[in-house]
C-alpha cells in the first residue's frame, strides 16, 4: 500500500502524449513496437513518461523507483499513479477496450480536473501580456 495521492499531474501528461503521439496509442496492450516506435496502452505510458525504463516483451520495469524494479507494467503505473486502492466503483483507466474519450473521462473522474502547473500559468500569462500588447486602452 502507498501513501500517495492519486497524481494528476501524470495522468493528464500521459493524455497529453497520446494526444500528440495517437499512433503510439494502443489501449489494448501494456507494450508493443510497432513502425512508428514503442507503443502502449494508459498504464505503459504512465511508467514510461515517469522515467522508467521498461522491458517491452516481458513487460516489466527494469530501472526507476526500487520499489518499481521487477513489478509488472499495470502494478507499476497504480503505485506511480497513487492508484492502488481505487475502489469497485471507480473506472478502470486501465481497461482495454477503451476509447480515448472514454479514457478522458475516466482520468476527469479518478484525478478530478487537469492540475495547474507552472507551465500552464505561464502559458496563460503570455496570452494575457500579447492581448494587453494588442489592446493598451483594455485596462
Amino acid at each position: 500500500m502507498t501513501d500517495l495521492k492519486p497524481n494528476a499531474e501524470l495522468a493528464y501528461k500521459v493524455l497529453d502524449h497520446i494526444d500528440a503521439r495517437p499512433e503510439l496509442w494502443r489501449q489494448g496492450i501494456w507494450l508493443g513496437e510497432s513502425e512508428c516506435g514503442t507503443t502502449a496502452c494508459f498504464a505503459g505510458w504512465a511508467v514510461m513518461l515517469s522515467g522508467c525504463e521498461v522491458d517491452v516483451a516481458g513487460e516489466e520495469v527494469l530501472t526507476g523507483p526500487a520499489e518499481l524494479i521487477g513489478r509488472h507494467v499495470g502494478s507499476a503505473a497504480e503505485v506511480l499513479l497513487g492508484i492502488e486502492d481505487l475502489d469497485g466503483d471507480s473506472p478502470d483507466p486501465f481497461d482495454a477496450i477503451l476509447t480515448r474519450a472514454e479514457l478522458g473521462r475516466a482520468v476527469a473522474e479518478i484525478f478530478g480536473p487537469r492540475p495547474v502547473t507552472d507551465a500552464h500559468r505561464d502559458d496563460a500569462c503570455r496570452a494575457i501580456a500579447a492581448e494587453l500588447d494588442r489592446h493598451p486602452d483594455a485596462l
